[in-house]
């Protein structure tokens, strides 16, 4: 008699920790559905490199990635990488309300010893007006 009633409040004790653990992983689901704002990884744009400044001066956005450059030049692939990552998170800081009129230029630097290094520009095609965003390539080899 012993034996079962422990197994009934065993049994009993496991539903109601596996009941409270839904209900709670379900009003989490519940109040980020509400509230995107509320959950970190909505909208983030921490696929890319990471963006360790940002500010706009005059016609300039200028956009500081946490990547080391090392002692050579930084490559053409590497360049194209993060101008378009400079792009697109100007794109997002825009759709958060940063106004764009004015901005002619992206400025994007990466990191020298520590310090930031201007690596390339992307001219807007007019003041304020984002290039149109890429699409990934089909196939990265050569043609033919």
């Amino acid at each position: 008699m012993n034996i079962v009633l422990f197994v009934v409040v065993a049994v009993v004790l496991i539903a109601g920790v596996g009941y409270a653990w839904r209900t709670v992983r379900q009003s989490d689901a519940v109040r980020r559905a509400a509230d995107p704002e509320s959950d970190p990884t909505v909208g983030s744009v921490s696929t890319g490199p990471q963006v360790s400044a940002f500010h706009v001066r005059d016609q300039v956005a200028s956009t500081v990635f946490e990547v080391p450059l090392g002692d050579a030049e930084a490559g053409a692939h590497l360049v194209d990488l993060l101008s378009m990552a400079a792009v697109e998170h100007l794109r997002h800081k825009s759709a958060q309300g940063l106004p764009l009129d004015g901005v002619h230029r992206i400025e994007i630097s990466a990191m020298r010893a520590g310090q930031p290094e201007v690596i390339g520009t992307v001219e807007l095609p007019s003041p304020g007006q984002l290039p149109e965003p890429l699409t990934p390539m089909a196939s990265a080899g050569p043609a033919g």
